[in-house]
């Protein structure tokens, strides 16, 4: 029996509305997809409400036919449910609270912007080191990040070794130093030396 009360309270919160948005747009109704518009603001609360508080009231055992009531009276035209609570609601408190909304928005947008692009040089960094390992066959990388922001063509390159006294060793250790964006030639010596200049 709540099987289907919640079956139908899913058609008519989400399946009726998304077929009625769809021909609103398609016929290009402004009125009509201003209206689902304010619906779907609306249950957006309603879902937000119930996905972090759902868990003090959804156990209740009328819960779901009092849902589906509530969707009903959202949903039709001659309640104007969902313009009532978006109108005497919703807004008021959105308008109270708009600056600050707006200043936490770019705030975090800035926030997110900044380490995405941290990561995203990092990882190419890191693919960049992988690539010249396979290339001179080291077994060790290492990337230094010390010199970052020193200018065009401060990246270093050095294989083989920590230094030239220790070409005849068994094990090669390449320092791959990143501070610029330019491309490079490598060019690897018989002793295997990487070098290496910057376009």
């Amino acid at each position: 029996m709540f099987g289907i009360i919640k079956l139908l309270s899913s058609v008519v919160s989400f399946g009726y509305p998304v077929y009625a948005s769809y021909k609103s747009l398609r016929a290009r109704n402004q009125a009509a997809v201003e209206s689902w518009a304010i619906y779907w603001v609306v249950m957006s609360v309603v879902t937000t409400t119930e996905t972090w508080f759902g868990f003090m009231f959804t156990w209740l055992p009328l819960y779901q036919f009092a849902r589906l009531g509530f969707t009903v009276w959202l949903v039709l035209p001659g309640s104007n449910g969902s313009n009532y609570i978006y109108y005497e609601y919703i807004e008021p408190t959105l308008s109270a609270h708009e600056q600050e909304i707006e200043t936490f928005a770019r705030s975090t947008k800035d926030k997110f912007t900044s380490r995405g692009l941290q990561a995203f040089k990092a990882g190419v960094q890191r693919i960049e080191q992988l690539v010249l390992a396979l290339l001179t066959g080291s077994t060790k990388v290492v990337a230094d990040d010390a010199g970052a922001g020193t200018g065009a063509g401060a990246g270093t390159i050095a294989g083989a070794a920590a230094d030239r006294d220790a070409a005849d060793s068994d094990e090669k250790e390449v320092c791959f130093c990143f501070t610029d964006w330019q491309s490079m030639s490598l060019v690897l010596d018989p002793a295997g030396y990487i070098s290496y200049s910057s376009e």
